[in-house]
């Protein structure tokens, strides 16, 4: 059971912490894409992605920890599926993380170009529906599909675990 707890709680902080700043590489990537992207080489791509994961691992799992906690928070959204509100609260704990990082390390007031938020913004999104898949998973939950059992009060597929279906 303990092994199950560590298991579930720490897989939304690696995948935020592995995905989050490959996401955020390419978001910067793209943005920048009209204007620098025409001088791009290889070792330049690798010093990139390199200062990339040094700079942007910790406020990413800095996301995935704010996520995990989170993820209790799922009650008073009854109506989004895992994925709608992983996507939903990996935009806020990105954005939330990104804040809380750049005031960690001295930076004084609001960026000028709201553009950058966009990094912090997909890059949660993103790893908020990962995470949320991997949650799924480990929690061993599927779809009702199975055992054709509806919930009447709102027409819901009732979620059960594995063990209760019969074959």
């Amino acid at each position: 059971m303990d092994r199950y707890l560590i298991r579930h709680h720490l897989a939304p902080i690696w995948t935020f912490a592995l995905f989050g700043p490959a996401i955020g590489i390419l978001t910067a990537l793209l943005l920048s894409a009209p204007t620098s992207m025409n001088h791009v080489d290889g070792r330049f791509a690798l010093v990139f992605i390199m200062f990339g994961y040094i700079y942007g691992i910790v406020p990413a799992a800095l996301a995935g920890l704010l996520y995990t906690v989170g993820w209790h928070l799922r009650s008073p959204f009854p109506r989004l599926n895992a994925a709608q509100f992983g996507c939903l609260l990996g935009l806020m704990s990105g954005l939330l993380a990104f804040q809380l990082y750049a005031m960690l390390v001295g930076i004084k007031g609001l960026p000028n170009d709201l553009r950058i938020y966009l990094l912090p913004s997909a890059a949660g999104a993103i790893c908020g529906i990962l995470a949320a898949h991997a949650r799924e998973r480990l929690h061993d939950w599927v779809e009702c599909a199975e055992c054709d059992e509806v919930d009447a009060t709102d027409n819901e597929p009732v979620r059960q675990s594995r063990d209760d279906i019969s074959p």
